[in-house]
């Protein structure tokens, strides 16, 4: 009888330590932060004969590293869930075939940084995402030619990044089936115009950015494919010359548009004309000389100009006519001696106000509109005689700029405290006509 007791006690003992045992193992299916798992040992994530290169997370992510993945990972056909990302960024995949990603379904496909080039896409390489598929990036993946049918199949997709190859063309129709596409981004090509037929089928594009390539013009028409719906258009870094009165006509939509760093020599009065809700335009980096009366006389929303680093020796109270809506006017390394009055008298919103590297002596209180509220104003780069005619800055917030004193025997430039600008300038000696009110 003892030992039957002793027994018992025993077992209770034995069971009650691997219960305590069991309680402290983390269950199976908890992932531990910043720790790759294989698919296998996750809820609904599906395993690949590439398991040890490739893991998924419990968001449906399945990230593939390292130069020893030359393929696009193989899952069972049976495998029924939607993976929200395929991420196959910086492996060595260096040709992608019509089977390649059989048997998946996912919303979107990252394939940077792999080579693609000589024919490494076929036509159909992503047919079979087609009922899914809704974001494609394929970033520095060293493409340089576009089977005109690569998209044909893709009528969900919305996001497409096909930046920093070396695509020369995009194939007429190319985006006939992407009507549901939003975001383009094409930047760091080599792309030398776009065509009347380049767009033609994206009906819903909001951005476009084609920054970085090698274009000298756009066709005539070729954007009024977008014209209802596009907003941000990218045109930096490229070899513009000249804009045609029709370039932007029918971008009645286009909110944002750059223009930085082309070879454009001047600025029409129709250039801009039919862009009633532009907000931000950049034309900064040109060989820009002149621009003409009314320049940006439809453009009655935009609140930020950037006219820097051109070659502008003059402007005028026609030059910024009908710019109402203007806060900030950025006109630095110009070649500027003179702002006129009346120059933004037009722009009783200004705030933020930037003319370094210019040649200024000084700025008149009636450069700017009466109403304006000029809350920063710079003036870095100029040698500025700090006398009467600018005692009125003393009011703005922020003033940055070189001053020099009026005293013949000061030798040394001194800098403009941030926020007072008394001390260079005896109020005492300045008339009242100094802060007389402006016409405008």
């Amino acid at each position: 009888m003892m030992v039957l007791v002793d027994r018992c006690r025993i077992y209770t003992v034995l069971l009650a330590y691997l219960s305590f045992i069991y309680c402290r193992r983390p269950p199976t299916d908890i992932i531990t932060p910043h720790r790759p798992t294989s698919p296998r040992h996750l809820l609904n994530c599906p395993s690949s004969s590439s398991s040890l290169a490739c893991w998924c997370s419990i968001d449906l992510v399945v990230r593939c590293r390292g130069h020893s993945v030359t393929k696009v990972p193989q899952f069972p056909p049976e495998v029924d869930v939607v993976l929200a990302e395929l991420n196959m960024a910086g492996t060595s995949v260096g040709k992608l075939l019509p089977d390649d990603f059989y048997g998946l379904r996912v919303r979107r496909v990252v394939l940077t940084e792999n080579q693609l080039s000589d024919d490494g896409l076929s036509e159909s390489a992503f047919s079979t995402l087609a009922n899914h598929l809704t974001s494609l990036i394929i970033g520095a993946c060293a493409i340089r030619t576009l089977p005109p049918r690569l998209l044909v199949d893709l009528t969900r997709l919305t996001v497409l990044q096909l930046w920093s190859n070396h695509i020369e063309v995009i194939p007429d129709n190319f985006f006939v089936a992407n009507s549901e596409l939003r975001e383009l981004s094409l930047w760091g090509n080599r792309l030398r115009t776009i065509h009347n037929r380049t767009l033609f089928g994206l009906f819903r594009l909001r951005m476009l950015d084609l920054d970085h390539n090698l274009i000298t013009g756009v066709e005539r028409g070729a954007l009024s494919h977008v014209s209802d719906v596009l907003e941000v258009l990218r045109l930096s870094n490229n070899h513009i010359s000249a804009l045609s009165a029709s370039t932007f006509t029918d971008l009645l939509r286009l909110r944002v548009l750059t223009l930085a760093s082309n070879r454009l020599l001047f600025v029409d009065a129709r250039t801009f004309a039919g862009l009633h809700e532009l907000r931000t335009l950049t034309v900064a980096n040109n060989r820009i000389q002149f621009l003409a009366d009314g320049a940006f006389q439809h453009l009655a929303r935009l609140r930020t100009l950037n006219l820097s680093g051109n070659r502008l020796e003059r402007v005028w109270a026609g030059t910024f006519v009908g710019l109402r809506s203007l806060t900030t006017v950025d006109l630095s390394r110009n070649r500027l001696s003179r702002l006129p009055e009346a120059t933004f008298g037009h722009s009783p919103v200004v705030r933020r106000l930037v003319v370094e590297d210019n040649w200024l002596s000084t700025l008149g209180r009636c450069t700017l509109s009466s109403r304006a509220n000029v809350r920063s104003l710079s003036l870095i780069g100029n040698v500025l005689e700090c006398d009467c005619r600018m005692a009125w800055i003393s009011h703005i917030t922020t003033v940055l700029g070189n001053c020099v004193h009026d005293d013949e025997t000061a030798q040394h430039e001194q800098v403009l405290p941030v926020h007072k600008t008394s001390a260079y300038i005896d109020y005492r000696f300045c008339s009242s006509a100094t802060y007389h009110s402006c016409l405008l």
